[in-house]
């Protein structure tokens, strides 16, 4: 018929290759989609890291993740790319708060301000799973003495706990006359 099979087969080995490569990530995907909903390795509402970029999970399909941080920014990933995540919604979390007292006061009798705190606020702090713990001290600083205290809290609730312990802390040690340094510069005259 006077036509050119020869062309014709290697525009199609080429639109066949091209077709290839263009669903070979779209495969990857729903392989990862699949994998990611069967393996629960995540959930809508998990708190997540990729990348660096930490945020709640919104949205979860076999091809793409969206993820919306704490400003409001949603990123949309693409499921072969989700290899390397943290997950913070698996398990507990935990507050740390570490106190700083003035060099002049007396370390133990702060110690023993925290210890009577942790029994105050026994079972009267939401979201917290386990009593405050006082650990002791951890640091010397330049102007203070850095006492650690933990409380473990449901997940992604740490933050929440922290700035309620903090605020109680200092309440306590204003209560008790404990003072909270702050930086100082002591500077000596040459005469």
């Amino acid at each position: 018929y006077g036509v050119n099979v020869t062309s014709i087969l290697a525009g199609l080995g080429i639109t066949t290759a091209i077709i290839g490569l263009a669903f070979q990530d779209l495969a990857k995907d729903f392989i990862a989609g699949f994998s990611i909903i069967t393996e629960a390795q995540y959930e809508v509402g998990d708190t997540i890291e990729v990348d660096g970029f930490m945020g709640e999970v919104v949205y979860l399909g076999l091809k793409t993740t969206r993820i919306r941080n704490f400003k409001g920014a949603t990123k949309i990933i693409a499921n072969h790319h989700m290899d390397k995540i943290i997950n913070y919604s698996l398990h507990n979390s935990l507050a740390v708060v570490d106190v700083a007292v003035a060099y002049e006061e007396d370390a133990e009798k702060a110690i023993k301000v925290l210890e009577e705190l942790s029994k105050e606020l026994e079972g009267n702090v939401p979201n917290t799973t386990w009593p405050l713990n006082v650990l002791g001290i951890v640091e010397l600083d330049d102007s203070s003495v850095n006492i650690r205290v933990t409380m473990e809290t449901s997940s992604m609730k740490h933050y929440e706990v922290e700035r309620r312990l903090r605020k109680e802390i200092k309440r306590a040690f204003d209560k008790n006359g404990i003072k909270i340094p702050y930086p100082q510069i002591e500077v000596h005259n040459g005469k």
